[in-house]
């Protein structure tokens, strides 16, 4: 399948919502990329999420074989796992977001509790700083990789 066709399929699924991805990850609007296809090249390796309804990391996680494929996880389901009966898993009920909401909801909080809140908020903040940097430093390197192949394209056509 084409990149093009993979972002087209991504971007009319009911399981891809454009403005949620931008917000979630901003990056995606400051490279001034189409949502649906930062998913599909970039975004599914990162684990991000194509929407509040499907988890990337979660339905590699219930799918081992798609995991060792490596293959997108949303363009699967769309292709093949929506036929064959694969489970979806939400965005929501995967990962540290999920534990920290139960922490969080607890009724009567007690001093340990409340500790552990604050740690938990710290490591989330902490975590989220990092995945920052992360996908930052991930994006620079796919720009420079462009760059070099942009520059070793021109050289070529000017030795013609």
């Amino acid at each position: 399948m084409k990149a093009h066709e993979a972002a087209q399929l991504v971007e009319a699924s009911e399981l891809f919502d454009a403005r949620w991805y931008i917000e979630r990850y901003p990056d995606v609007k400051a490279v001034n990329i189409n949502p649906a296809a930062h998913y599909c090249k970039y975004g599914w390796q990162m684990l991000r999420d194509p929407s509040s309804q499907f988890s990337t990391a979660g339905y590699l996680a219930k799918h081992e074989d798609i995991k060792r494929e490596g293959m997108n996880p949303l363009l699967h389901y769309l292709r093949f796992g929506k036929k064959e009966g694969r489970v979806v898993v939400n965005s929501e009920e995967n990962g540290i977001r999920n534990e920290l909401n139960e922490v969080k909801s607890s009724t009567a909080p007690t001093k340990a509790n409340a500790t552990e809140n604050k740690n938990s908020e710290a490591v989330t903040k902490q975590l989220a700083e990092t995945q920052a940097l992360l996908e930052h430093y991930y994006i620079r390197c796919q720009e420079l990789e462009f760059q070099r192949l942009d520059h070793k394209q021109t050289l070529k056509m000017e030795s013609l």
